[in-house]
């Protein structure tokens, strides 16, 4: 009797742990993906310290030892030469895991018992990235620390105005030669330093802003001329940005001409259509 009342115990207080402990599994479950998430979207904008690389030039200090200070270039193959020492690759490192690799070479080679020496960077040559398009400074810009898009991008004179809204970054890996396109929204990139678009840049990255695209509408309207295409833009809209209409214009016989297809033929077009770019638009006389 006594057994089956224990067993009996048992059993409702697993039917009511089971259920509970399935609900916080479950919310563990999807707070370790959400936490796994941003965790990735933290990585994928994280700064990297800078690895030296040829034709930097590097200070060599060894703590008493002003003899052994140097200044000297990283070759093609990522190495220096330091005197005593010989050949020793430095290169591909940061300034601080340098620094260690040439206190062991020190110790080695008998020229410092136990050496403390400092690695800094004299002279940024190795790493750079493209900036092309319509921007107002574009060519190739050197990195000398961890620089966001944002930053490279206002040293060369952000877009002109002929520049459109989103830019293409190409983001490539000079270890493993992989390349990844991103198109990003220049305002939003612009919004501060927190924004997941505005990514750290690294050697052999590429900035490049095309030209925007454009409508163009003529005729009887206030502000006849050549208007940005937006997402999603109506003619309705277009005429809107264009001032509207002249007294004597008629919304009713507007006319359109596609410049993909014929360029020599206008058709009616309704005001709800949506705007593609090169569209030309004329706006005629209202009949009295």
């Amino acid at each position: 009797m006594y057994l089956k009342i224990k067993e009996n115990i048992v059993y409702r207080v697993c039917i009511w742990i089971l259920p509970i402990w399935a609900v916080l599994s479950g919310y563990t479950s999807v707070a370790t993906a959400q936490n796994s998430d941003a965790v990735g979207e933290q990585e994928n904008i994280a700064p990297q310290a800078y690895l030296i690389g040829p034709n930097d030039v590097i200070a060599i200090s060894v703590f008493r030892q002003p003899d052994l200070n140097v200044q000297l270039r990283v070759a093609s193959d990522q190495s220096v030469l330091i005197p005593i020492v010989g050949k020793v690759h430095v290169g591909g490192n940061s300034e601080q895991v340098a620094a260690k690799i040439v206190e062991k070479a020190l110790q080695e080679g008998g020229v410092v018992k136990n050496p403390a020496v400092a690695v800094q960077v004299a002279q940024f040559n190795s790493q750079k990235v493209s900036v092309l398009g319509f921007v107002a400074r574009p060519g190739s810009y050197t990195l000398d620390r961890a620089t966001r898009l944002s930053s490279i991008l206002a040293q060369a004179g952000g877009s002109t105005i002929s520049g459109a809204d989103e830019l293409l970054f190409t983001d490539y890996d000079p270890q493993s030669g992989a390349v990844q396109r991103h198109l990003v929204k220049i305002d939003e990139l612009l919004g501060g330093s927190n924004s997941p678009q505005d990514r750290y840049i690294g050697d052999g990255d590429i900035i490049f802003v095309p030209e925007a695209k454009y409508f163009y509408i003529y005729g009887e309207v206030r502000n006849p001329g050549r208007y940005r295409v937006q997402q999603g833009l109506t003619l309705e809209q277009g005429l809107a940005i264009a001032g509207g209409t002249t007294e004597l214009g008629s919304r009713k016989g507007v006319k359109r001409r596609e410049t993909e297809k014929d360029k020599a033929k206008l058709r009616g077009v309704d005001l709800s259509e949506v705007i593609k770019v090169g569209d030309v638009f004329y706006v005629p006389q209202r009949l009295f």
